[in-house]
């Protein structure tokens, strides 16, 4: 949380500090990334060819129980910016983050609307087509961006006030 004040303060830091995960150099921009900036991130670790974590930032959007078919989990959900492809109205993109966890007690303490920041290996899906079947939506397609975070420990989820 430091390390990101500072580079909020300080652009030209942000700029020039590179951290290093097992030899492999990533400037601050591709590590930490907010939810105005899920897409980018999305599309990083797609086409990543050696997995780093990445923080993201963001706005809880809900904790919900998820029953599994092998055994129920919690889902820290954030909330999900949207965008219009070029060219294609009737599309909406989707930028799904969420981290989950099998302890049901995982996420207790956040409460919608809350800024946290979750490190970590995340995951990239293929984005999916879901049809949206709400009669009269301009809207005939959601294309949804998954990115998804299985974190190790509580300490990877944090408050970012």
């Amino acid at each position: 949380l430091k390390v990101r004040a500072i580079c909020e303060d300080h652009a030209d830091i942000e700029n020039v500090l590179v951290l290093a995960f097992e030899g492999v150099r990533v400037p601050w921009t591709d590590f930490y990334f907010d939810d105005s900036d899920l897409f980018r991130c999305h599309a990083q670790l797609q086409r990543a060819t050696v997995s780093i974590p990445v923080a993201i930032c963001g706005i809880v959007k809900q904790v919900k129980p998820i029953k599994g078919r092998a055994g129920d989990f919690v889902a820290l959900e954030l909330m999900r910016p949207t965008r219009i492809p070029h060219g294609d109205a009737t599309v909406r993109e989707v930028a799904c983050a969420s981290v989950w966890s099998p302890d049901l007690n995982a996420f207790d303490e956040y409460q919608p609307g809350q800024r946290v920041i979750a490190f970590g290996m995340w995951t990239a899906k293929d984005p999916a087509n879901v049809q949206n079947h709400r009669a009269g939506s301009t809207i005939k397609t959601f294309r949804n961006f998954d990115l998804k975070l299985w974190p190790v420990t509580r300490s990877q989820v944090c408050r970012a006030e």
